[in-house]
């Protein structure tokens, strides 16, 4: 696990790919290719550079970007994290999950969405979660559902606290 959280970060540019993570004669650390859960939560993240995953991409199998300041994510920034089975990303400012984010995270068990600012949900975003367990959308702005949402996933849990009408 690394774990980053409460130091401030406010842009994923080249965190993974600093010194630290490369195996070098002298360093036994761990390498980019073996870093399975990454804790950035409660940092002012407000970006996330298109190849800041990509070193851990193969690998990753939990991501918690929660309490941060997060407007957007997308398949080019978080998408090709091909392993993610759980992902956090609560309490920031997302207004847009775009539908294919997740296309490639087939394996995707858990989304952590609550406590943002989305008034919908795409009708493709979970198309591919076949393992889709659980979701939580509450405290959005999500007024009304597509019918065909979880049609492929095995849902058991999934949280919306205010009324949502169902189209």
């Amino acid at each position: 696990m690394v774990d980053y959280p409460d130091t401030r970060v406010r842009e994923l540019a080249g965190l993974i790919n600093c010194a630290f993570f490369h195996r070098s004669s002298s360093l036994s650390g761990p390498t980019p290719s073996n870093i399975m859960d990454l804790d950035l939560s409660h940092n002012n993240i407000s970006v996330i550079e298109v190849p800041f995953f990509e070193p851990i991409a193969n690998e990753l199998k939990i991501l918690n970007l929660s309490r941060n300041s997060l407007s957007e994510v997308s398949p080019d920034n978080i998408g090709q994290l091909r392993r993610l089975r759980c992902v956090d990303l609560s309490h920031n400012r997302l207004r847009v999950v775009e539908p294919t984010t997740f296309m490639a995270s087939r394996k995707l068990r858990a989304a952590y969405l609550q406590h943002n600012k989305m008034a919908d949900l795409s009708p493709t975003i979970f198309s591919s979660q076949t393992r889709l367990r659980y979701v939580d959308v509450s405290h959005n702005e999500i007024e009304t559902l597509p019918e065909q949402i979880f049609q492929r996933t095995v849902m058991e849990i999934f949280k919306v606290l205010s009324p949502v009408a169902v189209s």
